[in-house]
């Protein structure tokens, strides 16, 4: 049996400027997972996780698009840390 695991981050990110305190900046990543079986082309299983997570701004970021990006990426890495458990779920229960 082979498997073939596929999975698409859609990621959004957004910045809240503010005076008195460090900008902050949210990231939401929405990841579909998909498992799929190559002999017989079944989708034995589906999953969709959407993760959000916030990051404020440091000395060392250049601009607010740098400040973005690490939201962005925190919130992917958060969403790909997901597949895992969905996945042993998915097995403890077929198995």
């Amino acid at each position: 049996m082979l498997i073939s695991l596929d999975s698409k981050p859609i990621s959004h990110s957004d910045w809240k400027m503010q005076f008195f305190e460090n900008d902050k900046a949210k990231g939401v990543t929405s990841l579909e997972v998909l498992l799929l079986d190559t002999r017989t082309s079944v989708v034995p299983f589906t999953s969709l996780i959407t993760e959000v997570a916030e990051v404020t701004k440091e000395n060392g970021d250049y601009s607010t698009h740098e400040l973005m990006s690490r939201a962005k990426k925190a919130s992917e890495a958060k969403a790909l840390l997901q597949i895992p458990s969905a996945l042993h779920q998915f097995f403890a229960k077929v198995l």
